[in-house]
């Protein structure tokens, strides 16, 4: 339920920052049906080749800080244990941050 708020929450920080919609939720193909013919986007999903992907990371920091600070002290703690020496570089926790969190929703064929 989170997680579709979280969609719905882009969608809205989109349009409230005229922001193209393109920019935040897309269709992708991958494999055999990329670039598939003289299919549109819309066509290719809807014979179940393809995927709606909805960029979350504009509005993940606000929305999630709970989550994001978890996803931080994991990755500080596999920087630990696995001795690859990011820490040592200056990179801690205010220096982390969100590239990318995508909301990837899989179509199949009715």
């Amino acid at each position: 339920e989170q997680v579709l708020a979280l969609k719905e929450l882009a969608l809205e920080d989109a349009k409230r920052s005229n922001i193209e919609m393109e920019l935040v939720q897309t269709i992708r193909n991958f494999g055999a049906y990329d670039g598939a013919g003289n299919f549109s986007k819309m066509e290719l999903l809807a014979m179940g080749a393809g995927h709606r992907v909805t960029f979350l990371h504009r509005i993940f920091n606000r929305a999630m800080p709970g989550v994001l600070h978890r996803l931080k002290s994991i990755a500080l703690k596999a920087d630990a244990e696995g001795q690859w020496g990011i820490t040592a570089h200056g990179v801690g926790p205010p220096a982390l941050k969100v590239r990318n969190v995508e909301f990837i929703e899989y179509n199949t064929t009715q």
